[in-house]
């Protein structure tokens, strides 16, 4: 049997940038590393309206990434 175990979670800020030629959106990311393990979806939504308020792009998407490791158990 293995066990699943999170290693890393970063914070992913996803911007639009204008638009294509053929209208589609130009995005941008940014992404912040060294996340709590522990931090809430309502924590994360709060931390990247704050930031994006000090952006010029406008947030269109906030994503929360989790690494994970598989050990035999």
């Amino acid at each position: 049997m293995a066990v699943s175990y999170v290693s890393d979670v970063k914070l992913r800020l996803v911007f639009e940038d204008g638009l294509k030629q053929d209208g589609t959106p130009v995005l941008k990311r940014k992404t912040l590393s060294r996340i709590r393990f522990a931090a809430t979806a309502d924590q994360l939504h709060n931390t990247a309206q704050a930031l994006s308020s000090l952006c010029s792009y406008s947030l269109i998407d906030t994503e929360r990434v989790e690494t994970s490791g598989i050990q035999p158990f």
